[in-house]
């Protein structure tokens, strides 16, 4: 699947956002497949996830996924309140072998921002991984990926890898009479997609399921959905949420 394959109309929410298609991206994109540490592990199971790390000016945003994780493992709670626990985070370091190759978290600025930065896991170990943060630093080509267990220990590691190929960034405009931006990053590899950005004067105080909310319940509300159509107009020419059922997505 080629990036032209990506040009296509991105939306927002209930038709607040939208961008024609795709063009070349001003923002930085590093990639890496996640593995075990373990080396028992890593000869008998397959690597745990993959992640895609996006910069832009002083943000650091990542978006990934892992499995076979500890299962039930929640962030906020007990379960996390280790050292480290359940925690992601970006080294300084050169390699996944041992502590000295992946080296300390990585940051310039003034307190360590990777503290609070946690996965959660569902009752079979999944993980999504997130995070967004200023870390003062940029060029993040060659670093360590590192995931840690619930009692801190690292668990999964991939060496982050600058991407270039199948990066394509697009501008957000309103829809309607909103004075709603934004811009929004895609990396595209093997059938996935990964996608990162962000939007200014939307609804305010909007809280997902995910954090206890209700606002988000209806069909579409709060999504962000690349379209298979070729415009912005409106509904039709938007078109319906691009995927390929073949494919199982």
């Amino acid at each position: 699947m080629s990036p032209r394959s990506l040009d296509r109309s991105f939306v927002m929410g209930c038709w607040l956002v939208c961008s024609m298609g795709m063009a070349s991206a001003a923002t930085t994109v590093f990639h890496t497949e996640l593995g075990w540490i373990d080396p028992d592990r890593e000869t008998s199971d397959a690597g745990v996830g993959e992640v895609a790390v996006f910069v832009q000016g002083e943000m650091v945003t990542g978006i990934g996924f892992a499995s076979d994780l500890e299962a039930r493992l929640h962030r906020n709670s007990y379960d996390c309140k280790a050292g480290g626990g359940c925690g992601i985070r970006i080294t300084d370091g050169t390699g996944c072998a041992n502590a000295h190759d992946r080296g300390s978290p990585l940051y310039s600025v003034s307190s360590d921002p990777w503290e609070k930065v946690r996965y959660k896991t569902d009752t079979l170990g999944h993980a999504e991984l997130f995070f967004r943060l200023n870390i003062g630093v940029s060029d993040l080509g060659g670093k360590p990926y590192v995931l840690h267990d619930s009692d801190g220990s690292p668990v999964a590691c991939g060496i982050l890898a600058l991407k270039k190929k199948g990066v394509q960034e697009a501008t957000l405009a309103a829809l309607a009479d909103e004075d709603v931006s934004g811009l929004v990053t895609v990396y595209q590899r093997e059938g996935l997609i990964f996608g990162a950005g962000f939007a200014t004067n939307l609804e305010p105080s909007i809280k997902h399921e995910d954090i206890g909310g209700t606002d988000c319940t209806a069909t579409n509300g709060c999504g962000a959905h690349i379209h298979s159509g070729k415009a912005c107009t409106d509904s039709a020419s938007q078109g319906g949420h691009l995927y390929d059922v073949s494919k199982g997505f």
